[in-house]
Order: structure tokens, then C-alpha cells, then sequence
């Protein structure tokens, strides 16, 4: 819970039954620290990237809330959330996250006086990420501008990701989703009139779920035969 885009209460669950226990963990929440559900002005909700089922439980369950309270939704960017907080005098800040299956979730950001403003977001395999950003973003590649890669991303994919001299390959760089982080680009958000209505919140995977993909690749041949569509 966040009042003016500061944190004033947390909760977390650590172990299985995450499902189980959003809804008890929301209800103690509000109870513990004296909030009534008319107190609050609105609802944001990590829509991803990230794991394809984690992000539907969380989004469902937050745009149901929103609409038995009549309120709206802002939607936040996790990769967003992990670049807001990042200290130093850079032009750009590539976020680059495991996206699994061999990919990353990627994040390009320009830095302003207040904040990382996203330029382009998508997910790769990571041998051609240097390709596609030459050609979206060319500035990426000015010499002169000071651009740091940080995130999950890099500890594994260090390698494919050392296209150009000029960038920054930082590990160190703290990238944490934490909840202040959080409450001030939600309020940020809301403070910008960019909240939705909760009917229209929408899971922001970058791309097809793995359950999608396999169907593709299974329905073209199983033992000789074509499989019902």
C-alpha cells in the first residue's frame, strides 16, 4: 500500500501457494494498517515482462479488485520498475532480462531530468540484439553518449551482449523491484492521469506463452497426422 508515492505498507509471501494467498494477504494489509477499501484512489499492477502465469494470476486478480471497487488501473512495467531507481550520468539504460527459451526481454530508456523514458522494448534472442537496435535506435551507438546495460539478462548472455566498446556492461548495477520503487511510479503514474479502466488491463508478455508456442509446433505433426484445430 502507497499514500503520495511513498510506501506505507508491505507484504510478502515467500514459499508455494501464491495463488492461494493474495487475496488473505490484501485483507490483512488493509486491516493491519487501518485502511478502508473507500481510501483507496486506485490500483497498478505489474503487467510484465516476465513469467507468463505469475503475470496472469496478479492481473486478474488486481483488475477483478479494481472493478468491484469501481476503481481504475494503472499498469506498471517491470522492467520500467528495475531501471527507475538506477544511479549514475547516463544517456541510456538498456535493461536486458532472461526471457528463457534462450531469449531476453529487452529495455531501452533514455534518461531525462526525472526519470527513464522507454524508447523501445521487445525480447530477442540475444546474438541479435545488437542488429536490431542499430537499426531502431542508431543514437544507441554514438560514441559519444554514455549508455549502461544492466539486469538479470547480462550475467548470462555477457558475451552476445559486448557488441560495442562504448557500452557499460554493469552487473553491479542495482536494478531491485522494490516497493518504493513501486509507490512512486505509481503515483507517478496516476499523477499523470495514465490510469485505465481495470476491463482493459492487459498482460504485457512481449510474447506468445510458452503453451501458445508448443501448440504451434505440435499440431503440424503428431504421428502422421494433423492435429484438430
Amino acid at each position: 500500500m502507497a499514500e503520495k508515492g511513498a510506501a506505507k505498507a508491505t507484504l510478502t509471501h515467500e514459499g508455494p501457494y501464491h495463488v492461494e494467498s493474495v487475496a488473505p494477504l490484501l485483507v490483512e494489509i488493509l486491516a493491519t494498517n487501518g485502511i478502508r477499501k473507500k481510501d483507496l484512489e486506485f490500483v497498478s499492477v505489474v503487467v510484465g515482462p516476465g513469467g507468463f502465469s505469475g503475470l496472469r494470476v496478479g492481473v486478474t486478480f488486481a483488475s477483478v479488485f479494481a472493478v468491484a471497487l469501481s476503481l481504475p488501473v494503472v499498469e506498471l512495467s517491470a522492467l520500467e520498475l528495475r531501471v527507475l531507481g538506477i544511479q549514475g550520468s547516463w544517456d541510456y539504460v538498456l535493461a536486458v532480462e532472461d526471457g528463457k527459451r534462450k531469449e531476453v526481454f529487452f529495455g531501452v530508456y533514455q534518461t531525462d531530468k526525472t526519470r527513464q523514458i522507454l524508447v523501445l522494448e521487445g525480447h530477442a534472442k540475444p546474438e541479435d540484439l545488437a542488429s536490431l537496435l542499430l537499426e531502431e535506435v542508431p543514437d544507441l551507438f554514438d560514441c559519444s553518449k554514455r549508455v549502461v546495460v544492466a539486469g538479470g539478462g547480462l550475467a548470462r548472455y555477457r558475451e552476445q551482449l559486448s557488441f560495442t566498446s562504448s557500452f557499460s556492461l554493469d552487473e553491479g548495477v542495482s536494478m531491485e523491484q522494490n516497493a518504493e520503487v513501486l509507490a512512486q511510479l505509481s503515483f507517478l503514474e496516476f499523477s499523470s492521469r495514465r490510469a485505465i479502466d481495470p476491463k482493459a488491463v492487459t498482460v504485457k508478455y512481449l510474447r506468445d506463452a510458452d503453451a501458445r508456442s508448443n501448440y504451434l509446433v505440435l499440431r503440424k505433426q503428431i504421428s502422421g497426422s494433423e492435429v484438430e484445430t
